[in-house]
């Protein structure tokens, strides 16, 4: 669980949404998940790609592979100087010290400023985004503020946007609303404005007031489909956010019974062991292609069957523990 720095670009549309978040989120730990780790991994692919280095470890996926190397033609086809992977804190800490932020990519010339940023993810993100914008920045400020035309690019697999340009000038403006968004996150008194896309990846929902207020408050209220059902969308869009925030509890109760602390009436359940075939084509080619394999989904299915898997095929696991009331 790695600290990130508060104010980084990929917390500012949270932070932009909801200015108290900043305070909410301070000094919390940021929990990685199998999505960011496989773009992690990715990145790094791209990056030996780029430099003709050998990929060390493999891509996650073939779709992984694929995307690592499409990054690497963009990136390529663009005319400057490339640099890759550029700690942007430096540079965005100048304008506050809890800024920070990473390019994937900078390319630079005499006349334009590239910054092209890899996702790797299905959720589509556009160039002018204000994430994008604040990379954009960073890379400026990095750059020594270069009277240049400005590009901000995204790379992502079914996303074909194109650049979006801004001006000098555009990019000044940006840095000055985000001084002001900066004021209202540092502000004692502004209260935090639970929302779902707000409080969606805000690692500070667990101990945020304002959403266990919304929790009770919704929990009191009577439901009627009939006479709900215009609001029906904005009561859907509060139940997931409270989804979240209710996981997150669990989550921090797990993480704290799992290092040792006591929550009275609650323990940890062990996870549960698995098994799974590890290659299913090799288990066909160990019976000899016999049809009755196709329809086979779990190992149980198969010795049921009559097909002894060899251990050599299976693959073993323990399932993650579970929170379960003490007795």
């Amino acid at each position: 669980m790695a600290l990130h720095s508060p104010i980084s670009a990929s917390a500012l549309p949270r932070i932009f949404e909801c200015p108290a978040s900043y305070r909410m989120s301070m000094g919390m730990p940021n929990k990685s998940n199998p999505a960011a780790l496989r773009g992690t991994a990715i990145h790094l692919v791209a990056e030996q790609l780029f430099v003709g280095d050998p990929i060390n470890p493999p891509a996650p996926d073939e779709q992984g592979l694929q995307i690592a190397k499409d990054y690497v033609i963009y990136i390529s086809s663009i005319e400057g100087e490339k640099h890759i992977e550029i700690d942007l804190a430096p540079a965005l800490q100048t304008v506050h010290p809890d800024c920070g932020g990473h390019a994937d990519c900078i390319v630079i010339n005499d006349t334009e400023l590239h910054c092209i940023d890899l996702k790797t993810g299905s959720a589509r993100v556009s160039p002018n985004s204000i994430q994008l914008k604040m990379y954009l920045l960073g890379s400026w400020i990095h750059f020594g503020r270069p009277d240049l035309r400005l590009f901000a690019h995204i790379v992502q697999p079914f996303n074909t946007s194109i650049p979006v340009e801004y001006s000098v000038q555009d990019i000044i403006e940006f840095e000055k609303e985000l001084l002001a968004i900066i004021e209202q996150a540092t502000d004692p008194f502004v209260q935090p404005t639970p929302t779902y896309t707000a409080c969606k990846y805000c690692n500070g929902k667990t101990v945020c007031p304002s959403i266990k207020d919304l929790a009770v408050k919704t929990a009191q209220a009577d439901f009627n489909l009939q006479a709900d059902m215009p609001d029906l969308p904005e009561l859907l869009d509060t139940a997931e956010m409270l989804e979240g925030w209710i996981n997150s509890v669990r989550e921090s109760a797990k993480d704290l019974l799992g290092s040792g602390a006591f929550i009275k009436g609650w323990e940890l359940s062990q996870g549960r062991k698995m098994s799974k075939v590890r290659n299913e084509t090799e288990v066909i080619a160990y019976f000899e292609g016999n049809q009755r394999l196709y329809a086979l989904k779990s190992l149980a299915q198969l010795k049921r069957d009559g097909f002894d898997v060899p251990s050599d095929f299976i693959e073993e696991s323990v399932s993650a523990s579970s929170l379960k009331r003490s007795k």
